[in-house]
């Protein structure tokens, strides 16, 4: 009898089965290394992009301090700095900035901004006041918003003619420059120098 007539035995349908199995799980672990692999780019992309629209909006704040009093508790400061300001779990600051964007100065408004930020639950937030001389609830209870997640420590450092300092208590001048230092709780630091630029009050 020809093997075509007589058929597989057990013992070969047993070693073909095994062999399919075995390049069954092969390919399963392969797709599944990709889509781990493709998981981890795409949350690596996305901690870039984040990181880069951070940096974005400290250069746009920071970046663009200017010399404008302004209000804060009933006091007139330009720059305003410490640990705690407005609850934050490390350092607060409210100052006022410029470059706010106004085309063709359409609106009936100045490219100057009164902006705040702090340090709330692992998040640092940042605040936008209607106006430099804030009223009302804007400035009793400014509303924040998240610009990072998963921050661990936000410090700012001040220079001045002694050098660096922690803490900004001169309200009527600028310091000549603010160092931004952040901390993220996977250890990666972010540190931003800015040079404060006169531009008279």
């Amino acid at each position: 009898m020809s093997r075509a007539e007589h058929g597989f035995t057990l013992i070969e349908l047993l070693i073909c089965i095994f062999i399919m199995s075995i390049m069954g799980v092969s390919i399963a672990l392969s797709i599944n290394q990709v889509l781990r692999s493709s998981e981890v780019s795409g949350q690596r992309l996305q901690e870039i992009r984040d990181a880069q629209h951070l940096v974005r909006v400290l250069d746009m704040d920071f970046g663009n301090i200017t010399e404008r009093y302004s209000t804060v508790n009933g006091q007139r400061i330009m720059l305003l700095s410490n640990k705690g300001l407005f609850h934050s779990e490390s350092y607060g600051a409210v100052f006022v900035r410029s470059g706010y964007l106004n085309p063709g100065g359409e609106l009936a408004r100045s490219d100057l901004q009164k902006v705040a930020w702090r340090l709330k639950g692992g998040k640092l937030e940042r605040h936008v006041y209607l106006l430099t001389e804030s009223i009302g609830s804007d400035e009793s209870d400014p509303k924040f918003s998240p610009v990072a997640e998963g921050v661990k420590d936000f410090r700012l450092r001040f220079f001045s003619s002694s050098g660096w300092q922690e803490t900004w208590t001169q309200y009527s001048v600028l310091p000549p420059g603010i160092e931004v230092s952040i901390e993220f709780r996977n250890g990666e630091i972010l540190r931003r120098v800015y040079a404060v630029r006169k531009r008279g009050v």
